[in-house]
């Protein structure tokens, strides 16, 4: 599509390469790169890919920013055990939409393995 949209309106090469778009188009590849490390249970560098994906999103891709922070949260969690980012990662979705998928479920996991 891109390549026929370029073709056709040589405008739309200022668009194709713009940061924003490289940013979205890579963070529709590197999300999905970020579950197969969670799938071959390469926790560290999953959660690494969903920090460094954080990073690079700005305040106004809501839907990528939510789905980043469950991520690192929930490896955090049941993953590397790192219950430090687990909190960090979690509490900031919560802030966002508390409502997201099993995001009660999760704190409330967070809270019991701090207790024991």
């Amino acid at each position: 599509v891109a390549t026929f949209l370029v073709l056709t309106y040589p405008k739309t090469s200022e668009h194709w390469a713009s940061a924003a778009c490289k940013l979205v188009i890579g963070l529709r590849i590197l999300l999905p790169a970020c579950q197969g490390l969670v799938l071959i249970k390469q926790y560290p560098l999953a959660v690494g890919a969903y920090e460094s994906a954080l990073e690079a999103l700005s305040e106004k891709e809501l839907d990528y920013r939510k789905q980043s922070l469950y991520w690192a949260g929930k490896v955090s969690l049941l993953g590397t055990k790192d219950l430090d980012k687990a909190e960090k990662h979690l509490n900031a979705l919560a802030g966002l939409d508390f409502g997201y998928k099993d995001l009660g479920a999760l704190l409330d996991k967070l809270a019991e393995v701090r207790k024991n």
